[in-house]
């Protein structure tokens, strides 16, 4: 079963993920149940682009900013800060070109 968008990485964390595997044609069996309605196509990625390593950071926010979204989705909190981070440079580079 696919995900709800809800729980869906942006693009660009999915890429690293799918980057960091050995993808082979036999994984991504299309007839899986889990696949139904999905679309597979191949795309090329600048791996120099993509750094996937960690890089440790300090943050300090009061903690109901953070449990209030962490329990409502069910996620970890470095999850909720990255996919925060990712969806607010994707805002502002729209917010540019237009």
């Amino acid at each position: 079963m696919i995900p709800s968008r809800r729980f869906l990485w942006p693009l660009a964390a999915a890429l690293v993920l799918i980057a960091s595997r050995s993808a082979s044609p036999g994984r991504f069996n299309m007839q899986n149940p889990d696949y139904r309605g999905a679309v597979r196509d191949d795309v090329e990625v600048a791996m120099s682009e993509l750094d996937a390593v960690p890089s440790r950071f300090n943050v300090s926010m009061p903690r109901f900013v953070l449990a209030r979204h962490v329990s409502a989705v069910l996620d970890t909190r470095p999850g909720f800060l990255a996919r925060a981070a990712l969806e607010i440079i994707e805002r502002e580079k729209h917010s540019h070109a237009a």
